[in-house]
């Protein structure tokens, strides 16, 4: 596996099109889509989605680009986020201890352009990574720690072996 650093970082948004963080920001934040409360809004959104998904997949080394991009976009595209949530880790952890079977979570940072993997049910409750978000009305959340990053999106990504000995 490679080593990721700040230069990767400028390279990848270079080849999204965008010469600062501050526009890759901006843009797959969607700050400049005016927000209205009706579906035509969700639209705009769900476009700008799929501009961000087919930028990166362009990006993408060919052996793992989709094949058929826009039946991805078309279909698959849903609004879904999925937070790295205490109470998930535990249950991870329970279902570890009972059923011997391992969770992962895969972080992709499309900002910045590199994948993490975090093997949920080895997360200790003192791990200093364990923070409290009150944007997230106040849950106990993981902060995945730059280590965990250990695929750049414009390279092949590791192979299981390579990711379960992590």
């Amino acid at each position: 596996m490679t080593n990721i650093t700040t230069d990767y970082f400028k390279e990848y948004r270079t080849k999204l099109g965008f010469s600062n963080k501050n526009e890759v920001k901006n843009f797959f934040s969607a700050k400049d889509v005016a927000p209205t409360i009706d579906y035509a809004y969700i639209e705009l959104l769900n476009n700008r989605l799929i501009e961000i998904v087919k930028k990166i997949d362009e990006l993408v080394v060919s052996e793992i680009r989709l094949d058929n991009i826009d039946v991805f976009c078309n279909t698959i595209i849903k609004q879904s986020f999925v937070k790295l949530k205490q109470h998930k880790v535990l249950e991870a952890r329970r279902i570890r201890r009972e059923e011997n079977i391992t969770s992962m979570v895969v972080h992709f940072d499309f900002f910045n352009g590199q994948v993490a993997f975090v093997n949920i049910d080895e997360i200790e409750e003192s791990d200093v990574n364990w923070i409290t978000r009150q944007q997230m009305e106040g849950q106990t959340v993981f902060n995945i720690d730059q280590n965990y990053f250990v695929w750049k999106l414009t390279e092949n990504p590791p192979s299981y072996k390579e990711i379960s000995s992590l």
